[in-house]
């Protein structure tokens, strides 16, 4: 596979007028150490979690206006949803896997990663060959300012080429001279990429890599070999682009142009050795001719992937056409490619392959990233060995923040200004305004984030004022949010050396109650707790009757009824004002008709049946179905691994002029009513009647009444 290099670009929202004010040229306050809108002020954590001790002492640290501010914050924090996951190419620059994207990691960030490789395949390089490589790359990047990176990556290699292979034993011809395995350790990649943004949602790059490979006879490199790359990238984001101004569009496009002059085939002297030995060495080291090359990559931002992690996947497509002489030696080839029925050998310059994979960051700055790579066609033999037809690639990184001096931030509250220097003219903005509430009164500890960038958020003064990190140039989205106080969205259009001005008022977070018993079969009061989940996390506990009750902001949310020795029960409700909501809830038998275990999956020991209605047919949900069902009800509610819940219905042919399809579609209809009835989603829920097309037994005699059943089958993923 022929490598590319790059970095994800930082997502930016979109936002409008009050026009801007010119700043005075005073000198800048003190800044964070790093990329300028990355390290942020750390807000108080009542915006993503419940108020805490910890949040308490966060918020204290904005106390005095005047005074610097010192806050603590995490190592390489992880993005919010909906912002590009970012990760190294296999060769260490910032992109995709083996796509550059032209940006580069925040001023300071260092990023280190192994990349382990694996492919295997049969009659590749030579009729009934079986050849196997295993890769390992460690590889890093360091950002040593806005737009400038470094990266190298240190590659070895294994590669076993068994020949002639039959029945499970192989043989080599008589004129082999490579070794069956080759192995290629220390080759150095060193590089250097330049990127800048030239409008939102767009950013160009230059970059350049030396490639020094390791010796075959020496212990040192073999200075002959080193091979040079020249080439340039652009990236799109349309979730920060002017198109997607009313809509953010969770995507990112990558393409890379290079050349690539490659001196590989001086590492080693193939006089005497047959074509068969030359082609399998120049796969092990991987040696190659000068070539052209393209890429394209597509990823999307990241999707939430659990609490504290998220999954970006991204395809890749690479072509490459070598430029470099024909090696003669090979023109007469016919090994495997060509066919014995007179075909002539592929001779072609073009190669082409495909990439696949997803990358994830969890636990705050770390990365793991798998993919599959696909050959589909690979150059002819005068112009280098063939690409693996298929390969693995796992990835696993970690970032480290060495700007900000173990991870410590000091930042002045107000920017004053924005003063260009000799060396950097100015090229960014900042947006200033004031946080009120009713009646014009200044709402303090309000946090001001930029939508799509993650560590641009300040918090606004006593007095309601505020001013945001450096930004760039163009329409950005603020989302203000304040303890007590309904979220508020605000555009504002940031211009180089400007300060935009906003003023945004809050409405007063209302909440609405919820109220409701929980109850036994008979009426029952029962101690219970019922849980809330959704636009908050609320728990409360009934009283001696029964009842709860619990003040909730508007949203949508499911209640969740526990009891001891009762079957589970949840609710899903949209709450606007005052709601009531009930559960009646039937106690365990002793011995469940419904079980479950991810060994054996559901099993429902009692039969379900049914009652006749009125034109006699038994459509109709017997009652002493109902116990049952509430036994997968709470399979299902205390079971999240169960995604999908079938229900299959089944008939005989005994029900005369009645179709038995219709009423199999009757019955899975009545037992998906009574479990959504009881809370379950709909979604979750696949309704399968089967007519009488899968009888346990014939459908003559008395003996067929046994085809009349239900299957239920608990579906994980």
């Amino acid at each position: 596979m022929w490598l590319g290099f790059g970095t994800p670009c930082r997502a930016q929202a979109q936002s409008l007028e009050p026009p801007p004010v010119e700043l005075d040229r005073a000198p800048p306050p003190p800044r964070v150490p790093g990329d300028d809108d990355d390290l942020p002020l750390t807000p108080p954590s009542w915006v993503n979690d419940p108020p805490d001790a910890e949040a308490a002492d966060r918020g204290s640290a904005w106390g005095d206006v005047d005074a610097p501010r010192t806050l603590r914050r995490d190592p390489a924090p992880l993005p919010t949803v909906g912002e590009p996951l970012e990760g190294n190419t296999v060769s260490g620059a910032v992109g995709v896997l083996r796509v550059l994207s032209a940006s580069t990691a925040p001023a300071g960030r260092l990023r280190l990663q192994f990349t382990g490789e694996f492919s295997s395949a049969h009659s590749m390089i030579v009729r009934r060959d079986q050849n196997t490589r295993l890769a390992g790359t460690l590889a890093g990047a360091y950002a040593l300012r806005r737009g400038i990176e470094l990266y190298g990556a240190f590659l070895s290699s294994s590669n076993k080429n068994r020949r002639l292979c039959s029945g499970g034993v192989c043989e080599s011809e008589p004129d082999r001279v490579d070794p069956e395995v080759i192995r290629a350790f220390g080759d150095l990649v060193v590089g250097a990429k330049f990127a800048r943004s030239p409008q939102p949602g767009w950013s160009v790059a230059a970059y350049t890599s030396l490639k020094f490979f390791s010796s075959t006879e020496g212990v040192f490199f073999d200075l002959g070999a080193t091979s040079l790359t020249l080439g340039g990238a652009a990236t799109w984001d349309m979730s920060r682009s002017s198109v997607s101004a009313k809509g953010r569009v969770p995507l990112r496009f990558h393409g890379n142009l290079g050349y690539y002059v490659d001196r590989s085939t001086n590492l080693q002297d193939f006089s005497g050795a047959s074509q068969s030995s030359q082609l399998v060495a120049s796969y092990a080291y991987g040696m190659g001719r000068s070539r052209l090359q393209a890429a394209l990559a597509v990823e999307t931002l990241g999707m939430p992937l659990g609490r504290n992690a998220q999954i970006a996947p991204f395809a890749e497509y690479h072509f490459g056409w070598v430029t470099g002489r024909a090696n003669e030696a090979f023109a007469d080839f016919a090994e495997p490619l060509c066919s014995s029925l007179g075909r002539p050998c592929q001779d072609n310059r073009d190669q082409q392959a495909v990439s696949f994979g997803a990358r994830a960051t969890f636990a705050s700055s770390w990365s793991a990233t798998g993919a599959v790579d696909l050959g589909f066609r690979s150059v002819g033999f005068p112009y280098g060995p063939p690409q693996a037809p298929y390969s693995f690639a796992l990835q696993i990184g970690r970032a480290f923040d060495l700007g900000s001096g173990g991870f410590l931030v000091t930042q002045t509250p107000a920017m004053a200004s924005i003063a260009p220097t000799e060396d950097e003219p100015v090229d960014t903005g900042v947006v200033t305004g004031r946080i009120v509430g009713p009646e014009g009164t200044p709402v303090s500890l309000a946090v001001i984030a930029v939508q799509g960038l993650a560590r641009a958020k300040v918090a606004s003064d006593p007095d309601g004022s505020f001013t945001s990190h450096e930004l760039e140039p163009g329409v950005v989205d603020l989302l203000v949010t304040a303890e007590g106080f309904l979220p508020q969205s605000v555009r504002a259009r940031v211009k180089a050396g400007m300060a935009t001005e906003v003023q945004v008022s809050l409405e007063p977070a209302v909440n609405s109650t919820v109220r409701g018993r929980v109850v036994d079969a008979t009426g029952k009061g029962l101690a219970a707790r019922v849980h809330f989940s959704g636009t908050a996390d609320v728990a409360v506990a009934t009283d001696s009757a029964g009842a709860f009750e619990a003040p909730l902001p508007p949203g949508v949310y499911v209640a969740r009824a526990v009891a001891e020795g009762f079957l589970t029960k949840e609710q899903r409700l949209s709450l606007e004002t005052e709601t009531e909501v009930d559960f009646t809830l039937r106690p365990r038998r002793e011995v469940a008709a419904a079980s479950y275990t991810p060994a054996d999956g559901l099993n429902v020991r009692l039969p379900l049946s049914f009652d006749a209605q009125a034109g006699g047919l038994p459509v109709v949900l017997s009652a002493r179905s109902y116990q049952t069902l509430d036994e997968v009800v709470d399979i299902l509610v205390t079971q999240p691994r169960i995604r999908t819940l079938v229900i299959e219905t089944h008939w005989d042919v005994s029900a005369g002029r009645a179709d038995p399809k219709a009423i199999t579609e009757q019955q899975a209809h009545a037992i998906g009513d009574y479990l959504q009835a009881q809370g379950i989603a709909a979604d979750r829920l696949q309704l399968a009647p089967m007519g009488a097309s899968a009888p346990l037994v014939p459908n003559v005699g008395p003996g067929r009444v046994k085809n009349r059943r239900v299957v239920l089958k608990a579906l994980e993923g």
